[in-house]
């Protein structure tokens, strides 16, 4: 609904969020820290899912990426930058994808982190 209005950066702000409180739960789950920072979470999740075969190259992006539509929709309230109804449409394909691989990696042990970075 929010692509029709146009609330794109509205739209990818809560696909944004819903995978950063996701990787927050994988963190607290894996290694029982808070992260509160987005910065942080961003270091810590791409720290622990660094063996996971799962964790394809989108996925290991996206919290980068798509925290644009965050920092657009909560600090640029003139619209000054704009996120088009295409960018959008990729946040919100992946999102879902993205707390899909969460939910697998919460069911299962570890991947061994004592292999290389990826």
């Amino acid at each position: 609904m929010m692509l029709g209005v146009p609330l794109y950066e509205e739209a990818g702000r809560a696909a944004y969020m819903a995978c950063f409180h996701a990787a927050q739960g994988l963190i607290f789950e894996r290694d029982g820290r808070v992260m509160k920072t987005h910065h942080g979470v961003r270091s810590e999740f791409h720290r622990l899912t660094r063996a996971e075969a799962c964790i394809d190259s989108e996925l290991r992006g996206f919290l980068t990426e798509a925290y644009k539509f965050k920092t657009t929709a909560d600090y640029d309230p003139s619209g000054q930058i704009l996120s088009t109804a295409d960018d959008t449409q990729v946040v919100l394909r992946t999102a879902p994808r993205f707390v899909e691989v969460i939910a697998t990696l919460l069911s299962r042990p570890p991947a061994d982190q004592s292999a290389g970075p990826a």
